[in-house]
């Protein structure tokens, strides 16, 4: 964590290393961090700020057998809002990002789905 709180502290922001606490206003943590998980979710729930990184990979990799979705730390932190770190990499390169348009009517976010539903009951238009 020392580069990043440097990098932070360099960048102008207020920082210090401490474990986590109710008073932050963002927790920067490893998604290695196995204490305090129900806190760190109500703590975000209530709108405080979270930068968590780590590699579940790496995890996977040294935990053979174990389910990462379920059992790596970070995993239960993230799945609770809607995003999970997966065991497997991408090879480098260039990434070109979705056009905003088109990534949302590809997406299943549920809202959406369900709005496109209750037009089509509501007006019997198809989608």
């Amino acid at each position: 964590m020392e580069p990043a709180l440097k990098l932070l502290s360099d960048s102008g922001l207020k920082c210090e290393q401490t474990n986590f606490r109710e008073d932050l206003s963002v927790f920067v943590c490893t998604a290695y961090v196995n204490e305090n998980l129900e806190e760190i979710k109500h703590f975000v729930a209530e709108g405080g700020g979270l930068l968590i990184g780590g590699h579940a990979w790496w995890w996977a990799y040294t935990n053979p057998g174990q389910n990462v979705l379920t059992e790596f730390s970070g995993n239960k932190i993230l799945t609770q809002m809607g995003l999970s770190l997966l065991p497997a990499t991408i090879g480098g390169g260039s990434y070109k990002a979705p056009v905003p348009s088109q990534a949302v009517k590809d997406s299943y976010h549920f809202r959406h789905l369900l709005s496109r539903f209750a037009a089509h009951v509501t007006t019997d238009e198809s989608p």
